[in-house]
């Protein structure tokens, strides 16, 4: 039974009667407001959405019973809900959250995370009630409107290749980059690729320095759409493959087109006039175009019938030496001799442009004898 107070006021001979309605014996008046935002907003389909709760309670009372009611949109995935106080119940698109008691002045908070499944504009519906009075129901409701955008797509490399050179041959190509997404963000960069190359407008080129002569070079693109997503960056690549001999002269291009800067000067000619051929001179590893490079022995050092003779020899990487020997005088008929050991005298060089000194200890892994006279003997061969 509601109480009330009764005001009379006379004007004019009218008689206005005012009417105050009070709260009923023992129930309370609360001003109870809600909102509710989202992040993000845009979010990618199958990407979680996180809707933010917040509630006041304006008084003048404390609110009992507190319930929130948020209608999730049909396009939602219900994944977690969870609450600053009291406890919830999710049931198909409802999410029903008791909170108990409220305060004046107090706050609560509710964090529901869905899942977007499908694209487009959706709008998420939130409500408070309690089992007292409010003065102002107007703020007992609130919205928010998410657009769901659809499922980020990765970007997509191609690259033309493989491709093949030669020595001293520029080469150039277009990367072409498409985003079905059509993201603001796209870039491509080039991340693996031999010296000297460039890469400017989607453009790729090089050239093919002799250094390079017999090797397969691996160029790799990266793309990323900027959208933060595990999709958003992906790796394309091509090969570059320099030919070791374009020409089929058994020299590498690479050593022509350092002692040449051509690929057609022949093996078999002897460019410097040292009686060694260009081709040997490659074998060798000693320069085509200067008479004063030659193959040979260094230094020998030991004297007549002395043990540890020295021989010494300029060697190039990857060839394979052979030291032979000889007892006596020299002659055009001299027999050469290898070693009695198989191994001695008989090496494979692996440290690159040095000097290589071999020792003749005159016992019975080498020559087995100290003679008045020993000539030695090298030869070089490809390995």
């Amino acid at each position: 039974m509601k109480k009330e107070s009764r005001g009379v006021c006379i004007a004019a001979g009218l008689a206005l009667a005012f009417l105050c309605a009070a709260p009923a014996f023992g129930q309370t008046t609360s001003d109870l407001a809600i909102a509710v935002s989202d992040s993000p907003d845009p979010v990618r389909v199958g990407t979680n959405l996180v809707y933010s709760i917040t509630l006041t309670n304006a008084g003048p009372h404390a609110a009992a019973d507190v319930v929130v009611t948020d209608i999730l949109p049909t396009n939602m995935t219900f994944v977690s809900c969870a609450l600053s106080q009291g406890s919830y119940e999710q049931v198909e698109d409802e999410v029903t959250c008791d909170l108990g008691s409220l305060g004046v002045g107090a706050t609560a908070a509710v964090t529901i995370v869905v899942l977007p499944i499908l694209e487009g504009v959706v709008t998420n519906n939130v409500s408070v009630g309690s089992s007292g009075e409010d003065p102002d129901p107007g703020n007992n409701r609130a919205f928010c409107v998410t657009t769901n955008l659809p499922q980020n797509r990765s970007p997509v490399i191609a690259v033309p290749g493989p491709h093949t050179l030669v020595v001293g041959m520029a080469t150039s190509f277009l990367v072409t980059v498409q985003d079905p997404d059509h993201d603001p963000g796209l870039a491509v960069v080039n991340t693996v690729y031999p010296a000297g190359a460039a890469f400017a407008n989607s453009n790729w080129s090089w050239t093919a320095a002799a250094g390079y002569a017999g090797t397969s070079n691996r160029v790799v693109f990266v793309a990323d759409d900027g959208e933060g997503e595990p999709n958003s960056i992906v790796t394309n690549s091509t090969w570059v493959v320099v030919l070791f001999d374009s020409n089929d002269n058994q020299i590498n291009d690479g050593w022509e087109w350092t002692h040449f800067s051509n690929l057609t000067t022949s093996a078999t000619a002897d460019n410097d006039g040292d009686k060694s051929l260009n081709i040997e001179e490659y074998i060798a590893g000693t320069q085509p175009t200067n008479a004063a490079s030659l193959f040979r022995i260094l230094a020998c050092s030991g004297s007549s019938m002395s043990s540890n003779r020295t021989v010494t020899v300029s060697t190039e990487t990857n060839r394979k030496y052979t030291i032979r020997f000889a007892s006596g005088a020299y002659s055009n008929n001299t027999p050469w001799a290898s070693f009695r050991t198989a191994a001695s005298g008989v090496w494979i060089e692996t440290r690159g442009s040095t000097n290589y000194t071999f020792t003749d200890d005159e016992g019975t892994n080498t020559t087995g004898s100290a003679p008045l006279f020993r000539q030695y003997r090298v030869s070089v061969e490809m390995q």
